[in-house]
């Protein structure tokens, strides 16, 4: 099921992005008006650590597949995504980076400390042994 744009979505695109990024907005429409919600924003300055950051797969709307909040590792959903091409990553509840295929649409990223996902190896272990079967 594809995302439908709204009219004030589509507006938005085609006020605020290239054409070159406008034309993913058929195969890739969410991901797409994310890339125009924070079109024109800042990176996030040297140093900056973020209360949250959530990690998405694919371009339908749902929730996070990793996060973490206060660098601690959240969720950490083990799924196949509906569209592996295109990765989201949110930070402090803007989008921060957003890439289709090897294409990188986004990224505001700038010197955020993003934290080590295996400074926490067992609570990984423990997400993933919660979510194995029986």
């Amino acid at each position: 099921m594809t995302y439908q744009l709204s009219n004030y979505q589509l507006k938005q695109i085609t006020k605020k992005l290239p054409p070159d990024i406008q034309a993913f907005k058929d195969k890739y429409p969410l991901s797409v008006y994310n890339v125009a919600e924070a079109w024109g924003l800042k990176p996030w300055p040297h140093g900056y650590i973020p209360e949250y950051i959530g990690i998405y797969y694919g371009d339908a709307p749902r929730g996070e597949d990793i996060s973490f909040l206060d660098g601690k590792l959240r969720i950490f959903e083990v799924r196949e995504p509906e569209e592996i091409n295109v990765t989201k990553v949110s930070i402090d509840d803007e989008w921060a980076y957003i890439q289709i295929g090897k294409r990188v649409l986004l990224d505001r990223l700038g010197e955020v400390i993003l934290p080590e996902l295996l400074q926490e190896p067992q609570k990984i272990l423990e997400i993933l042994l919660a979510q194995c079967p029986s």
